[in-house]
């Protein structure tokens, strides 16, 4: 990839994100406006985003894609979890079981659908969002499933909010499109295009607006923080791509799995952790940091892959 591509993607990410936390500071993006947005950008732009992919033509070539892309998002998630919890269970440290929990889940949930797909589209384009589309189906899977019960420190399955979660059912209307001979007329593919634009905008404002309400000294007062950014920014990332490199994995997966792979800690994780009042401080303030961090290691990360 370009080198000038990628300065102007990460220039895009800095005034966007620039420009949500100015506007917080002066009040026109209040926490109203912001959970406004957070809902139109889950329920309405992201879904149009996804949707708007299925027109690209199918090629033969991409089932390798995408099988290897499946079947890399179900190790990954499953390994992960197990490993995770095993170590942590095991550290002769003094962290609560609770935020046990949520340090297991901020590392292992990335995100991959807010800030992954406008960077798989912008780096990769539109053909990569097809194999982007796979991982997130399998990252909603675990994640409203394991995920959660992790998180609430029970072991309770939750499927229906898997099938009501509008990503999802745009994943699948998807991939259902494109692997048909079927495909939506252009006046509709037009207007997802349209909205779905909106998506790479939105999240990065909302991303700034985020950050404004937090002062950047308090981000590294806790070492747990710090070590969840070390290990979802740099660990998980370059790790996965030397051990992916050993395997002859489809080009166009790979690249994309380990874009996934270097996104900063689900927003996610810390809106579940207030939910079921499981350390959510802890996880507002490291899905800050690795937020914040993530202009400083996605080059790097870039760098490493050759893009």
């Amino acid at each position: 990839m370009y080198i000038y591509t990628i300065i102007s993607l990460l220039f895009r990410i800095f005034v966007l994100a620039g420009l949500g936390f100015f506007l917080n500071k002066i009040n026109l993006i209040d926490d109203k406006i912001q959970q406004g947005l957070s809902k139109l950008l889950v329920s309405v732009f992201l879904p149009a985003n996804i949707l708007a992919s299925a027109s690209n033509p199918f090629e033969a070539e991409m089932a390798n894609e995408l099988a290897a892309t499946g079947i890399i998002a179900l190790i990954y998630f499953a390994f992960s979890s197990i490993v995770s919890m095993l170590i942590l269970r095991n550290l002769p440290c003094k962290m609560s079981r609770d935020k046990q929990n949520i340090f297991s889940a901020l590392i292992i949930y990335g995100n991959t659908a807010f800030l992954g797909y406008p960077m798989v589209e912008n780096l990769l384009g539109s053909q990569a969002m097809i194999v982007a589309v796979i991982y997130n189906l399998i990252w909603n899977l675990f994640f409203f499933t394991l995920g959660t019960s992790i998180m609430k420190g029970e072991s309770s399955v939750n499927f229906l909010t898997i099938i009501k979660n509008p990503a999802t059912i745009s994943s699948l209307l998807t991939l259902i499109i494109y692997l048909s001979p079927i495909r939506l007329p252009n006046i509709i593919n037009t207007v997802l295009i349209d909205v779905g634009g909106m998506v790479t905008p939105v999240s990065m404002m909302l991303i700034g607006a985020t950050l404004s309400g937090i002062t950047f000294r308090s981000l590294f007062r806790d070492r747990s923080s710090i070590l969840v950014a070390l290990i979802r920014l740099l660990v998980i990332p370059i790790s996965g791509m030397f051990l992916l490199k050993s395997f002859k994995i489809p080009q166009l997966a790979y690249q994309t799995i380990v874009l996934m792979w270097a996104m900063p800690s689900a927003s996610m994780v810390a809106i579940h952790a207030s939910l079921f009042n499981k350390e959510a401080d802890f996880a507002t303030r490291s899905v800050s940091l690795n937020t914040a961090l993530f202009a400083l290691t996605f080059p790097l990360i870039l760098l490493l892959m050759n893009l």
